[in-house]
């Protein structure tokens, strides 16, 4: 009976422990949340340094919502031409910025900017860090290199003078630095940029290359059209070029100066319904279309005797009267914004018969 009641004793102390908490798991670490990089990095020259912006990150890597973004860390280096590429870049940290910090700029989107005052002309790369409230880092954004010296001034007193397809820009030439430091002769050229309709400035400037005279003439434009340009000065040191500030912004609305010319060729017949006038060209280039003008003689009075404008060499009068003499001309519209109306064509003279014609094929007074 002992036996038993020990066995028994040790199957009731062993049935809780196997069904029971006893053996616990092996305990997991919290999970940290890391902040996703900040994005578009771009560095602009400026007198005093470098101008850094960029887009804050609003998601940490898990995907879920960053609610604790705390400082922005931002790291330069300085490259030289000859470093090694394949070389790891020494990185230092210029800035540490919390992200309500009244110097960080908050811009509109997202997009915070700063400024890294510099001393020593030089190529520089830049990189940013997003840091949450538990000081976790997230990865470096992407490196941005530029090259950093003092740049000249803005160009000032930009004129932009329209005419007829075209916009000639003309400013003072820049002489000095942003620190009012003189620059030497020939070490400046120029971009010109240009917005159409009020819309953005393009990223890419008109010309190519850089243009050296402190004027441009932009002939890749439309009458009737505004234009809006800003222009800026390139030191050049060395092989590469420091890009200054830009000039103010001016306006221009290219449109025909001179009347356009009268059409050629104007000759006119009559027909079964009225007279009808043929003349040489058409619509084209700068030409919208015609006015056609009658008299009753050929010093006139003159009257407009189309309701819009004639898009088209002819034009048909629907109004003669039978057995009367009528003269006519013919002027040109151009596309200008109002139309500008050119000289009427010479006049030429149309007798409209007392009966009207026959038609081809007919005899007087027999049916077909």
């Amino acid at each position: 009976m002992k036996k038993f009641g020990m066995k028994s004793v040790a199957i009731l102390f062993l049935v809780p422990l196997v069904g029971g908490c006893g053996l616990k798991a092996k305990p997991r670490p919290p999970q940290v949340l890391v902040p996703e990089a900040p994005t578009l990095l771009r560095a602009q020259v400026e007198a005093q340094g470098v101008r850094l912006s960029f887009t804050l990150p609003t998601r940490n890597r898990d995907g879920s919502g960053l609610t604790d973004l705390e400082t922005i860390e931002v790291q330069r280096a300085s490259i030289k031409d000859e470093e090694c590429p394949t070389c790891p870049t020494a990185y230092t940290t210029v800035a540490q910025i919390r992200y309500e910090y009244p110097s960080g700029e908050v811009l509109p989107s997202g997009r915070m900017s700063l400024v890294d005052r510099l001393e020593s002309p030089g190529t520089y790369r830049y990189r940013v860090i997003a840091v949450n409230a538990k000081g976790t880092k997230s990865r470096p954004s992407a490196a941005v290199n530029i090259f950093w010296d003092v740049p000249p001034a803005a160009p000032r007193s930009i004129e932009a003078v329209a005419g007829d397809q075209k916009v000639s820009l003309r400013w003072e030439p820049v002489s000095q630095r942003a620190d009012a430091e003189s620059l030497e002769k020939g070490s400046v050229v120029y971009q010109v940029f240009r917005a159409r309709e009020g819309g953005e400035f393009g990223v890419a400037p008109l010309t190519s290359s850089p243009i050296e005279e402190p004027q441009y003439t932009d002939s890749a434009v439309q009458n009737g059209v505004d234009y809006s340009y800003k222009v800026r000065a390139l030191r050049k040191v060395g092989e590469k070029l420091v890009p200054g500030p830009f000039s103010q912004v001016v306006h221009a609305r290219p449109q025909r100066l001179e009347p356009p010319e009268p059409p050629r060729g104007l000759v006119g017949f009559p027909t079964s319904s009225g007279v009808r006038l043929v003349w040489e060209g058409g619509p084209g280039r700068g030409v919208l279309g015609y006015n056609v003008y009658r008299a009753d003689s050929a010093e006139g009075p003159w009257k407009r005797i189309n309701s819009e404008i004639v898009s088209v060499p002819f034009f048909d009068d629907l109004t003669p009267l039978r057995g009367k003499t009528y003269w006519y001309s013919v002027a040109t519209v151009d596309d200008s914004e109002p139309p500008l109306e050119g000289k009427r064509s010479e006049a030429i003279r149309v007798h409209m018969p007392a009966t009207a014609p026959q038609a081809p094929g007919r005899e007087a007074g027999r049916s077909p």
